[in-house]
């Protein structure tokens, strides 16, 4: 899952946060990183749970919709630099990874590819995991991708 951090400028917005969702398209991750093994998830409760709410359906994957909520957020290319800004603040931001997650790398490399056709500009960022869990901590990020696992 990622997460953005809300005390950033770019992510206090619901509406960026909304196309930031319709932006991540994860059918193409679901297919290409994990083979088909897996599925589109709306809640943080594992999917076969009696916890797990199946009424609330997924945010689809609309590149269309995710460019009008950011112009409606006043995040648009004035300047013709291909990047989206507000207030004079370039849309540019930072996806922290751990350098030991290849699948966050990959799923980093299709978000930012995403996000570069909308005129955001993400640097993706690799760090060893002490350092990746103490910025976590602190909330030393703009965005951030994470997993949950168990056994079995």
């Amino acid at each position: 899952y990622i997460v953005c951090n809300l005390r950033r400028p770019f992510f206090s917005d619901k509406r960026v946060r909304t196309a930031m969702t319709h932006l991540v398209n994860r059918e193409l991750i679901l297919d290409q990183i994990l083979y088909g093994l897996g599925a589109v998830v709306t809640n943080p409760f594992y999917i076969n749970s009696k916890e797990y709410d199946e009424s609330i359906e997924p945010y689809p994957y609309d590149p269309s919709e995710a460019v009008r909520l950011l112009d409606e957020a006043g995040w648009v290319d004035s300047d013709g630099d291909g990047i989206r800004a507000k207030d004079g603040v370039k849309f540019e931001f930072e996806f922290l990874i751990s350098n030991s997650s290849d699948t966050g790398e990959k799923i980093a490399t299709i978000l930012k590819e995403e996000l570069d056709r909308v005129g955001i500009k993400m640097n993706i960022r690799k760090t060893e995991w002490a350092v990746f869990v103490t910025r976590l901590n602190e909330r030393n990020f703009y965005a951030v991708t994470l997993a949950l696992s168990m056994g079995v």
